[in-house]
Protein backbone atom coordinates (compact mmCIF):
# COMPACT_ATOMS: atom_id res chain seq x y z
CA UNK A 1 0.00 0.00 0.00
CA UNK A 2 2.94 2.32 0.61
CA UNK A 3 4.50 1.76 -2.15
CA UNK A 4 1.66 2.61 -4.75
CA UNK A 5 1.05 5.77 -2.76
CA UNK A 6 4.76 6.61 -2.59
CA UNK A 7 4.61 5.73 -6.69
CA UNK A 8 1.64 7.93 -7.41
CA UNK A 9 3.51 10.68 -5.28
CA UNK A 10 6.58 10.48 -7.00
CA UNK A 11 6.20 9.77 -10.87
CA UNK A 12 4.56 12.57 -11.80
CA UNK A 13 8.17 14.69 -10.15
CA UNK A 14 9.98 11.92 -12.53
CA UNK A 15 7.74 12.54 -15.45
CA UNK A 16 8.16 16.28 -15.31
CA UNK A 17 12.16 16.25 -15.62
CA UNK A 18 11.60 14.76 -19.12
CA UNK A 19 11.73 17.55 -21.81
CA UNK A 20 9.15 16.85 -24.29
CA UNK A 21 8.83 18.89 -27.54
CA UNK A 22 7.18 18.02 -30.46
CA UNK A 23 8.87 17.09 -33.82
CA UNK A 24 6.39 19.40 -35.93
CA UNK A 25 6.99 22.36 -33.13
CA UNK A 26 5.32 26.03 -34.54
CA UNK A 27 8.73 27.36 -34.33
CA UNK A 28 9.65 28.81 -37.29
CA UNK A 29 14.01 28.17 -37.92
CA UNK A 30 14.18 28.58 -41.45
CA UNK A 31 15.68 31.82 -42.97
CA UNK A 32 13.38 33.00 -45.50
CA UNK A 33 10.12 34.21 -46.02
CA UNK A 34 7.60 34.37 -48.57
CA UNK A 35 6.62 37.56 -50.09
CA UNK A 36 4.20 36.94 -52.29
CA UNK A 37 2.04 33.72 -53.91
CA UNK A 38 0.64 33.73 -57.02
CA UNK A 39 -2.29 30.88 -57.22
CA UNK A 40 -3.67 29.21 -60.37
CA UNK A 41 -5.68 26.16 -60.94
CA UNK A 42 -7.97 24.25 -58.69
CA UNK A 43 -9.55 26.85 -56.22
CA UNK A 44 -10.03 24.23 -53.49
CA UNK A 45 -6.49 22.90 -53.01
CA UNK A 46 -5.09 26.85 -53.89
CA UNK A 47 -6.84 27.46 -50.15
CA UNK A 48 -5.14 25.10 -48.66
CA UNK A 49 -1.66 25.86 -49.93
CA UNK A 50 -2.06 29.46 -49.29
CA UNK A 51 -3.06 29.02 -45.68
CA UNK A 52 -0.52 26.31 -45.16
CA UNK A 53 2.51 28.83 -46.09
CA UNK A 54 0.85 31.77 -43.74
CA UNK A 55 3.23 31.52 -41.54
CA UNK A 56 6.03 31.96 -43.66
CA UNK A 57 4.72 34.96 -44.31
CA UNK A 58 6.22 36.67 -41.20
CA UNK A 59 8.95 39.52 -42.56
CA UNK A 60 11.75 38.28 -40.18
CA UNK A 61 14.62 37.47 -42.68
CA UNK A 62 16.21 39.16 -45.59
CA UNK A 63 15.87 36.79 -47.83
CA UNK A 64 12.29 36.12 -49.92
CA UNK A 65 10.70 34.18 -52.27
CA UNK A 66 7.87 35.13 -54.96
CA UNK A 67 5.86 31.66 -55.01
CA UNK A 68 3.57 31.06 -58.33
CA UNK A 69 1.92 27.70 -58.12
CA UNK A 70 -0.89 25.69 -60.61
CA UNK A 71 -2.55 23.35 -59.13
CA UNK A 72 -4.47 20.58 -60.72
CA UNK A 73 -6.79 17.94 -59.06
CA UNK A 74 -8.04 14.79 -60.95
CA UNK A 75 -10.26 12.11 -59.64
CA UNK A 76 -9.85 8.92 -61.91
CA UNK A 77 -11.76 5.71 -62.30
CA UNK A 78 -9.17 3.10 -61.08
CA UNK A 79 -11.07 0.37 -61.04
CA UNK A 80 -14.72 -0.87 -62.03
CA UNK A 81 -17.25 -3.58 -61.45
CA UNK A 82 -19.13 -6.06 -63.73
CA UNK A 83 -22.09 -3.48 -63.37
CA UNK A 84 -19.66 -0.59 -64.43
CA UNK A 85 -19.74 1.19 -61.30
CA UNK A 86 -16.63 2.29 -59.54
CA UNK A 87 -14.57 0.62 -57.17
CA UNK A 88 -11.88 2.48 -56.90
CA UNK A 89 -10.44 6.23 -57.62
CA UNK A 90 -7.47 7.12 -58.20
CA UNK A 91 -7.15 10.90 -56.78
CA UNK A 92 -3.89 12.45 -58.10
CA UNK A 93 -2.73 16.35 -57.29
CA UNK A 94 0.01 17.84 -59.56
CA UNK A 95 1.49 21.57 -58.36
CA UNK A 96 4.15 23.13 -60.32
CA UNK A 97 5.79 25.54 -58.41
CA UNK A 98 8.15 28.80 -59.85
CA UNK A 99 10.15 30.10 -57.26
CA UNK A 100 11.75 33.94 -57.40
CA UNK A 101 14.34 34.76 -55.47
CA UNK A 102 16.76 38.14 -55.19
CA UNK A 103 19.44 36.11 -57.67
CA UNK A 104 17.97 32.68 -58.93
CA UNK A 105 14.51 31.40 -60.77
CA UNK A 106 13.24 27.69 -59.85
CA UNK A 107 10.86 25.59 -61.14
CA UNK A 108 9.45 22.29 -60.63
CA UNK A 109 6.43 19.96 -59.97
CA UNK A 110 5.15 18.23 -56.99
CA UNK A 111 2.96 15.07 -57.94
CA UNK A 112 0.96 12.83 -55.34
CA UNK A 113 -1.39 10.15 -56.02
CA UNK A 114 -3.96 7.93 -53.98
CA UNK A 115 -6.06 5.12 -54.55
CA UNK A 116 -9.50 5.52 -52.76
CA UNK A 117 -12.07 2.98 -52.45
CA UNK A 118 -15.50 3.77 -53.45
CA UNK A 119 -18.24 4.58 -50.46
CA UNK A 120 -21.60 3.71 -50.67
CA UNK A 121 -22.68 6.68 -48.73
CA UNK A 122 -21.96 9.77 -50.75
CA UNK A 123 -21.73 11.65 -47.47
CA UNK A 124 -18.40 9.92 -46.06
CA UNK A 125 -17.06 9.40 -49.68
CA UNK A 126 -16.93 13.53 -49.95
CA UNK A 127 -15.37 14.02 -46.04
CA UNK A 128 -12.39 11.13 -47.05
CA UNK A 129 -11.91 12.71 -50.37
CA UNK A 130 -11.06 16.16 -48.24
CA UNK A 131 -9.26 14.61 -45.86
CA UNK A 132 -7.25 12.90 -48.31
CA UNK A 133 -6.69 16.71 -50.20
CA UNK A 134 -5.59 18.21 -47.36
CA UNK A 135 -2.71 15.28 -46.34
CA UNK A 136 -1.72 15.36 -50.09
CA UNK A 137 -1.15 19.43 -49.78
CA UNK A 138 0.00 18.94 -46.30
CA UNK A 139 2.93 16.92 -48.13
CA UNK A 140 3.06 19.65 -51.17
CA UNK A 141 3.73 22.13 -48.70
CA UNK A 142 6.25 20.26 -46.73
CA UNK A 143 8.52 19.31 -49.76
CA UNK A 144 7.86 23.31 -50.82
CA UNK A 145 9.60 24.13 -47.64
CA UNK A 146 12.54 21.63 -48.00
CA UNK A 147 12.78 23.09 -51.89
CA UNK A 148 12.84 26.74 -50.54
CA UNK A 149 15.56 26.09 -47.35
CA UNK A 150 17.95 24.44 -49.98
CA UNK A 151 17.70 27.60 -52.34
CA UNK A 152 20.62 29.83 -51.77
Amino acid sequence: MIKKILIIIFLPFALYGCDYTPIYSADNSYDFYIEKIIQEGNGEINTLIRNKLKRYQKKESKKSFIIKNISSFKKNSLSKNKSGKTNQFLLSLEVQFIIKSENNEKDFVIKEEFSMKNFENEFDERNYERTIKNNMTELVVNNLIIQLSRMQ
